[in-house]
């Protein structure tokens, strides 16, 4: 057994982007959705790692992010296209450095939609067994 608390107190959420804001934009308002049936007591951060989209793509993207005034939310975008890997070893790194033993991360890909109550679901695994790893496969061409 860890030094981990069986329920974490924080969901660290890595959002990855590349040139599809209108994907995005849809994903993200699912994961959003899905925040709103956590335990209030969890608390969460969203990082968007953006592989330097275009302007105008990117742009789009801060813009709807910005709406979400009490969200927290912040993106970082990439001064070059660095590749998938590359943007998604960075968002494990922001996590590795929070240095938060008490958390979950999880890694929000565009394409994703999740179903509501999927993170409150998966939230509730961690309370058993903290030792998980939950990979979601539906994303929106494999439905």
């Amino acid at each position: 057994m860890s030094n981990r608390s069986l329920k974490p107190k924080k969901i660290y959420i890595a959002a990855l982007s590349f040139n599809r804001p209108n994907v995005f934009i849809k994903s993200i308002k699912k994961l959003l959705n899905n925040l709103f049936f956590l335990d209030p007591m969890i608390k969460y951060e969203i990082k968007i790692f953006d592989d330097c989209s275009s302007v105008k793509n990117f742009n789009k993207i801060k813009s709807c992010i910005s709406s979400y005034k009490n969200k927290n939310i912040s993106i970082v975008r990439n001064k070059k296209n660095i590749g998938f890997a590359k943007n998604y070893f960075s968002a494990i790194n922001w996590y590795i450095n929070e240095n938060d033993i008490n958390s979950v991360f999880y890694v929000h890909e565009s394409d994703l939609y999740l179903e509501i109550n999927w993170l409150k679901k998966c939230m509730l695994l961690f309370q058993f067994d903290n030792n998980r790893v939950i990979c979601p496969l539906h994303h929106r061409n494999h439905l």
